[in-house]
Formats: structure tokens, C-alpha cells, sequence
């Protein structure tokens, strides 16, 4: 053999290890990167619900001390008598109580206000037009209303929590309404992640800002209404993820929110995607240095280590081909009764070890022979092809499974007690019913049905798992006995149990 040969499968094979490798390489980075991705959105889910713990807790101090403001209120005869020196100090006293109260007042029901601070009462005209008392009265329950630039002494930033109070005959009294600086919510905020400095805000579900951080002060006053969060994905789920592009600022940020209906709020926390990715790029630099050095060092190594493992999956998959044949049903894609045994014995184990109930469901297709008889073999194995994938879909728990049985009959296996398995049982048959595959040749009905028996661990001594697939099987029997197209579930006993 010449030498140019020899040089061309050298040359082949490094260029087989440089593809590999460096397929390889950049698969873990992809990979981390997903991962990294995950993880930050993982992060600013958490940061969401503990900021909604945070809010809520502040809301309630809130709302507690306004309540306090509206027995005054009431006990003292409406506002002429809180703002008598003595009850108006009292009302003060709460506002200097409640942490973050920059002013605390009481509006009448024409709309004027009696405000004060922690110091000093302070005037300002008619109210009537501004959402706090117009919506409060409106909805008559608690508001909470966007963040302002308020006209206090040193012009802080507050949102103003406002409630309607009635007297005993469902009349107007006043509008209770406290005044809170932004900074209580937000230098809570700053306590987050300091290596990915997350963006923390809080709106109405109109858009307008209630809190931020950071950069509460320049953001004061503006809108997130026209982003994706409240355009898109607030009105499809109450919560979640998604990649942001602020309209605000204009950053992208990897992003969670939450809806809180009861008090119209929407928690959102967003970390910006170079912060979030800055390991992300340091470990990924990393991985290319040791790749390139491994090309230079190993390439023939990884060679044969390569087609090892091309070998190795090759014969797991066929591996996994031959278990998928030996436990799938060919005629319906479901389970067969081979996997149901498996399985059974898996899921019987785990019950003898930790006592956890265990359920089994037989199903039988109402008068499946005179369908067949009727239309065909065609469309008898149509008919169960649908039965069967209407009776995987049904299943909710990721232990659970449904098997053919054998003809018409079908089995589930459920991790669950005899309530739930009964629910699940009806919600499978209602679902085969709600399919309305045409029986002219039914005894239930025009349409085709399904019998089911239930039997579950809970209340019986069970000796091995066949004695309850026979509880499941008579109870089966007995929803056939009965009309067919029904549940019945096996009376679980020590007597039914020695049978």
C-alpha cells in the first residue's frame, strides 16, 4: 500500500475526529445554554412568588390599618368626628405605625380630602376624579392605584391603597385611602440575587407601574401595556415564562410573572440575558480551549471510542425495539398484556413496601361482537384503535397506564385509591361515549360504549395483585349485569379478598 492512501484515510479519520469533537463541544454548549436558560427562568419564578408573598403581606398590613382607620371612623360618627384633634392623632399614629406610609387620609363621599403625614396635615383639592377614591367606591372594595410623584415634602414616589367605608346601613361614609412609598416594596427587591441584579416590577393589570427596581424614578408614571405580558400572554395564563423585550428600557430579560386577581396586580421578574448568560460564556470558552486541545491530542483515540459508541446505541436501540414489540399491542399502539403484567407487579411491589393504593381498572366494549358482526372486522379494529387512544389520553398521572387485555377488553393500572380510580373509570367513559362511533347493533344506544370495573387495594386484604384484577373483574361483570355503559367498583373487603 502506497503512502498517499495511508495519507488520505490519516487525513480522513482527523477530519472524522474534528467533526466529532467538535459536534460534541458544541452540543454541551447548546445544552448549557438550555440549561442556563432554565435555570434563569426557574430563578425569576421563585423571585416572583416570593415577591408576591411580599406584596401580599404588605397589602394586608394595609388593609389593616385602614380597617383601624374605619372603625374610627364609624365609632366616632364619620369624618367631623375623626378630625377632632384627639381621634385625627389617633389616625396619624397608624400612618407613623405602618412602615412605608408616606400619608394617610380620609375623603369625602363628594370627593374632599383631609390628608396628613406623619407630621403634618396637608391640602389638596377636589379628589372625586382620581381612581383611588372613584374606583374604590366603584367596585367598593380595596384599590390599589399606579405609583406616583407625589406632592409631599421631598416629592416621594407612592401608590395609594384606598377602600369605601358604609355605615351600618350601606351608605357612604368616607374613602379611607394610605399612601405608600415604593421604596418599602423596593428595597425589599434589592435583597435578590445581587450576581444577576434582577429587574423587579410590580403593575395594575392595565400596565400602569406600581413598583420597580431598580430605577423606580425614572420609570415613575409609565406604561407596560403594549408589551407582550399584558397584549399576549395575560390574557391566555394567569402565570409564567417567556424571553422579554422591555418597551420601557428596551432590554431583553429572561422573564416570569404572575397574575394576583384579588388584588389586580401583576408580579414580574426579569434578569437580563447577558447577565444571565455570563457563566454561561465563560464555561463555553472553556469547552472550545479543551477541545482544541484534544484535536492536537487525541484524535485517534476518539476514533475508536466513537465507533464504540455508535455500536453500543445501535444495539440498545435495537434493544429498545424488540421491548417495544414485546410490550406494545400492534392493532391499537397501547400497552399490552404483557406490559400490564409488568407493570402490575412494579406497581404491587411498591404497594407491599410502602402501603401506597394501588387500583385496577378492566374495560369491556359494549356488545363489540355484534359490531363487528355488523360492520366489519375494518372497522372493529378502527373502533378500538379509538377506544383505546381515548382511554390513554384520559390517563392524568405519570405512573398510570392502560393495556389492551385481550379482545375487547382493555386494563388500567392507576396509583391511586378506590375514589380516584372510580372518577378516572367515569371520566374514561365518558370520553368513549362523547366519541359517538355509530352502534345500530348497541343495546345502550346508537352509539358505542364502554363497560368498567373497579378495583382498588384500599380497604382489603390482598394476597397477591391477580386477586385484584379478579375484584376488578367481578366488579366489571356486575356493570355488565346492570346495563352496561356504567361504573361499578368491587365491594373491598376481607370477605371479597378470601374469595
Amino acid at each position: 500500500m502506497t503512502r498517499r492512501p495511508l495519507k488520505l484515510k490519516a487525513v480522513l479519520l482527523s477530519l472524522l475526529i474534528a467533526v466529532l469533537l467538535i459536534g460534541s463541544t458544541s452540543l454541551e454548549i447548546l445544552l448549557d445554554y438550555r440549561a442556563t436558560e432554565q435555570r434563569s427562568y426557574e430563578t425569576a419564578t421563585d423571585i416572583a412568588r416570593v415577591v408576591e408573598r411580599q406584596t401580599r403581606d404588605t397589602v394586608t398590613y394595609v388593609q389593616q390599618t385602614l380597617d383601624a382607620v374605619a372603625t374610627v371612623l364609624r365609632n366616632t360618627g364619620g369624618v367631623e368626628g375623626v378630625r377632632r384633634p384627639a381621634n385625627w392623632e389617633i389616625v396619624r399614629s397608624y400612618c407613623v405605625t405602618l412602615i412605608g406610609c408616606g400619608a394617610i387620609g380620609v375623603i369625602t363621599p363628594d370627593g374632599k380630602p383631609h390628608i396628613q403625614t406623619r407630621k403634618v396635615d396637608i391640602n389638596v383639592g377636589d379628589v372625586s376624579d382620581r381612581a383611588y377614591f372613584r374606583r374604590a367606591v366603584e367596585t367598593r372594595k380595596l384599590y390599589i392605584d399606579k405609583a406616583i410623584v407625589s406632592r409631599l415634602p421631598g416629592s416621594p414616589i407612592l401608590f395609594t391603597v384606598s377602600k369605601p367605608v358604609y355605615d351600618s346601613q350601606g351608605d357612604l361614609i368616607a374613602v379611607v385611602a394610605i399612601g405608600m412609598e415604593t421604596s418599602q416594596l423596593t428595597s425589599f427587591y434589592s435583597l435578590f440575587g445581587f450576581a444577576l441584579a434582577p429587574t423587579i416590577s410590580i403593575y395594575k393589570r392595565d400596565g400602569d407601574l406600581v413598583a420597580r427596581n431598580p430605577g423606580m424614578s425614572q420609570h415613575v408614571g409609565k406604561s407596560d401595556a403594549k408589551s407582550m405580558m399584558f397584549t399576549t400572554l395575560l390574557p391566555k395564563a394567569p402565570s409564567g415564562t417567556y424571553d422579554s423585550l422591555s418597551p420601557i428600557d428596551g432590554k431583553r430579560r429572561l422573564a416570569a410573572y404572575r397574575f394576583l386577581p384579588d388584588l389586580d396586580l401583576v408580579i414580574f421578574s426579569g434578569i437580563e440575558r447577558p447577565v444571565a448568560f455570563a457563566a454561561w460564556k465563560v464555561r463555553s470558552l472553556r469547552r472550545v480551549t479543551i477541545m482544541l486541545v484534544t484535536l492536537a491530542l487525541i484524535g485517534g483515540v476518539l476514533s475508536i471510542a466513537y465507533r464504540a459508541l455508535v455500536a453500543q446505541s445501535q444495539l440498545r436501540q435495537e434493544n429498545d425495539q424488540l421491548d417495544d414489540l414485546a410490550t406494545h399491542d400492534p392493532l391499537t399502539g397501547i400497552g399490552n398484556r404483557r406490559l400490564f403484567e409488568r407493570t402490575l407487579k412494579r406497581d404491587w411491589g411498591k404497594h407491599c413496601r410502602s402501603g401506597a393504593p394501588l387500583s385496577v381498572v378492566l374495560i369491556d366494549v359494549d356488545f363489540f361482537k355484534p359490531f363487528n358482526d355488523h360492520y366489519g372486522h375494518q372497522a372493529g379494529d378502527a373502533c378500538l384503535r379509538r377506544v383505546a387512544q381515548t382511554l390513554a389520553r384520559s390517563l392524568q398521572r405519570e405512573g398510570d397506564m392502560v393495556a389492551r387485555y385481550g379482545g375487547e377488553e382493555f386494563v388500567a393500572v392507576l396509583d391511586c385509591g378506590r375514589e380516584g380510580a372510580l372518577l378516572m373509570a367515569e371520566r374514561m367513559r365518558r370520553r368513549v361515549e362523547a366519541l359517538e362511533i355509530p352502534h345500530v347493533r348497541s343495546g345502550n344506544g346508537p352509539f358505542v360504549t364502554a363497560s368498567f370495573g373497579v378495583a382498588s387495594t384500599e380497604n382489603a386484604r390482598l394476597h397477591d395483585a391477580e386477586e385484584l384484577v379478579v375484584l376488578a373483574d367481578k366488579a366489571l361483570y356486575a356493570a355488565k349485569a346492570a346495563g352496561r355503559n356504567q361504573v361499578s367498583a368491587a365491594r373491598l373487603s376481607s370477605s371479597d379478598a378470601s374469595e
